[in-house]
């Protein structure tokens, strides 16, 4: 859902498939699966940011998104008892929505791009 590929994309071949693509990405080239439409108003501002208040903003929203392409990986490990827990996921996940929700408060509402009202 986050990286925009199906797992029956063409460019998965030969043993590489949509969790190695991810899990390639971590920790420093989440950018480069994320799907680019997630990306969009992250970029647009970063281009436009005039203030420090505006770079940390960005910052947290790319940690986020890199925290969640963690856990996904980790959720799609082969042996399932090597996968995260699920009560683990959700603590993860309620950690990352805090943060996002933080980032908002603190008037990064236009970096994330959500109408007023809605929270992740």
């Amino acid at each position: 859902m986050f990286t925009g590929k199906r797992p029956t994309n063409d460019m998965f071949h030969d043993g590489w498939n949509l969790h190695n693509y991810a899990k390639m990405s971590l920790p420093d080239s989440v950018v480069e699966v994320v799907d680019p439409i997630l990306l969009r108003e992250v970029e647009e501002t970063s281009l436009d940011a005039s203030s420090n208040k505006s770079d940390i903003g960005i910052q947290k929203i790319l940690q986020c998104l890199t925290s969640i392409i963690k856990i996904g990986v980790s959720c799609c490990v082969e042996l399932p008892r090597e996968r995260m827990e699920i009560s683990n996921v959700v603590t993860e996940l309620h950690r990352i929505r805090d943060i996002l929700i933080r980032t908002r408060r603190r008037g990064q509402h236009e970096i994330i791009g959500l109408p007023e009202g809605i929270y992740i």
